[in-house]
């Protein structure tokens, strides 16, 4: 999870930084999309009960 908010803050620095082109905000939006689906779904599976891994 510490990963993750290292890769918003760098995101975050990019865009405030950086003079990008549409290219470059194509790419920085991926990735910013793609880190919060994936923080969203570790969170949801850090908050599952212990035994829910296991059933299908």
């Amino acid at each position: 999870m510490l990963t993750l908010n290292v890769l918003s803050m760098a995101l975050v620095w990019v865009i405030d930084n950086r003079r990008l082109n549409g290219a470059g905000l194509f790419v920085v939006a991926a990735l910013a999309i793609g880190n919060a689906v994936w923080g969203a779904r570790l969170a949801w599976r850090l908050m599952r009960p212990t035994g829910a891994a296991d059933k299908p």
